[in-house]
């Protein structure tokens, strides 16, 4: 090699591969911090969604409860209507 029998061209080749040596680690380091700032912000969001489902389906079952309360009110009141129209029609 052409380093070898240089010792400009040696160091010189030792400070790049140095220089490259910590670019790499650099760009590993900064890509490990972003892809732990998405995982965090990944793990946020679905913790939020998780906890607006929960509301969700608390507001589902309350609305489902609601739903069979007016629907045995409805019956209620039909079968007082009818009781009503068989009275008036008995007259």
């Amino acid at each position: 090699m052409i380093a070898e029998n240089n010792p400009i061209l040696a160091e010189a080749s030792e400070t790049l591969y140095t220089y490259n040596a910590d670019e790499m680690a650099r760009q590993r380091s900064q890509a490990r911090a972003e892809y732990l700032a998405h995982e965090r912000a990944v793990n946020n969001r679905l913790a939020k969604l998780s906890e607006e489902n929960a509301v969700l389906v608390s507001e589902k079952h309350a609305m489902a409860t609601e739903n069979q309360a007016m629907a045995a009110e409805i019956e209620r009141l039909r079968a007082q209507l009818a009781a009503l129209e068989a009275h008036d029609v008995s007259k």
